[in-house]
């Protein structure tokens, strides 16, 4: 058996319909303090096709972090983390009908040289069609590596970062969890203390890179009233709750907005750019 990464070990099926629904994105305009009226309008808001085909995974299928067990092969790169990748809106998604997602592999790449060693950078393509029409295309990007601990984040500077568009913000536990709870993603580092801090080195639980586009994407939208087709994200280093960031927003020369997710230390965790 290839030892390379598979959709098994990203926990996502070759294919998968649901309806789409408007309870749930009910739920993550509640998460997100969004605009209630944006689920009124009947089409899902970019990027919010992340509560959709959510993991349905039994409990018992888990493994110790709360991702769908590996197979042994990867026994060796037991941390996963969402790293970046890109979201082309054809049409927005109808809300209350069904939809069908198909996934697949399309790059497995083993790298060297990572803080933790050997790590595998896994590229998974999702199309997700309504009535047989296509409506969104997406990359993800995802990087398995070994166990170890990443780089703390210096201390906080009290100056604010240099930006068009600037929002203080603070991500608590009760945030993580609610966007868990909207996504069904039980990793334990998003909820779990403990095993944050103890079995991968956090120093506090950890901000889900998702809900940090979502967060950007969203901060974007409403400093420039602009909407979006094509979304591209890069995660540069981790965040954590109970420790402030700020969301910072610019437009570019060709009319792209670039938003950025500022650490305190002032440091980047994450980048979004719109158009």
């Amino acid at each position: 058996m290839s030892e390379a990464p598979t959709l098994d070990d990203v926990g996502v099926p070759p294919e998968l319909s649901e309806v789409v629904s408007s309870s749930r994105a009910e739920r993550l305009a509640a998460c997100l303090d969004a605009d209630p009226s944006r689920v009124a309008r009947g089409a899902l808001p970019p990027l919010w096709h992340w509560t959709c085909f959510v993991p349905t995974v039994p409990t018992a299928a888990l493994g110790s972090d709360g991702h769908p067990r590996r197979r042994p092969e990867m026994a060796a790169f037991p941390q996963r983390m969402w790293v970046g990748g890109r979201v082309h809106v054809e049409r927005a998604l109808a809300l209350d009908t069904e939809a069908t997602r198909v996934s697949e592999v399309v790059r497995a790449e083993r790298k060297q040289g990572g803080r933790a060693g050997d790590f595998w950078l896994v590229t998974v393509q999702h199309t997700v069609r309504q009535a047989g029409t296509v409506c969104v295309r997406e990359e993800q990007q995802l990087a398995f590596r070994g166990a170890g601990a990443l780089a703390a984040p210096g201390p906080d500077r009290a100056d604010p970062p240099e930006a068009r568009w600037i929002q203080e913000r603070t991500a608590d536990p009760v945030l993580l969890f609610r966007f868990s709870a909207v996504t069904n993603n039980a990793h334990r580092i998003h909820y779990d203390h403990p095993y944050a801090v103890g079995e991968e080195g956090y120093p506090d639980l950890v901000v889900h890179g998702p809900l940090t586009a979502l967060l950007l994407a969203e901060f974007a939208q409403r400093c420039t009233g602009r909407g979006a087709h094509d979304v591209t994200f890069r995660a540069h280093a981790p965040h954590f709750a109970n420790r402030r960031f700020w969301l910072t927003a610019d437009e570019l020369d060709d009319g792209r907005i670039r938003a950025v997710a500022l650490r305190g230390d002032h440091e980047p965790a994450m980048t979004v750019e719109l158009g």
